[in-house]
């Protein structure tokens, strides 16, 4: 019998596909990662995962988008601190931002 997820659990268990995706891009790579692994991670089953994603590559797209969105909202954010910056002061302001965004891995946001 088919499990019915609330909206709340929904969400909890995209993170949680997220955080796996995250954890196998970075020690084995998605190639090596089965779908049996990311849903057992995030507690589901693997006919579970597929209502959440049709195949392990749109989650890692998925994550990587969410990491993406991130570091475009960091980075925006620090515009706007420095709007009153030299161009010179906004650009180095800026390069910064957004090399400490960059290695903020998926799993630290």
């Amino acid at each position: 019998m088919a499990v019915k997820f609330t909206e709340k659990e929904c969400g909890e268990i995209v993170q949680a596909l997220r955080l796996a995706a995250a954890r196998h891009a970075a020690n084995g790579g998605m190639r090596k990662t089965t779908v049996d692994e990311l849903a057992q991670e995030a507690g589901i089953s693997k006919g579970a995962f597929y209502k959440f994603y049709s195949s392990k590559e749109y989650l890692f797209l998925d994550m990587l988008e969410e990491w993406h969105e991130n570091i475009f909202l960091r980075a925006g954010e620090e515009l706007k601190r420095c709007a009153d910056f030299s161009p010179r002061e906004r650009a180095a302001a800026m390069l910064k931002t957004a090399v400490r965004a960059m290695r903020v891995t998926p799993l630290e946001h």
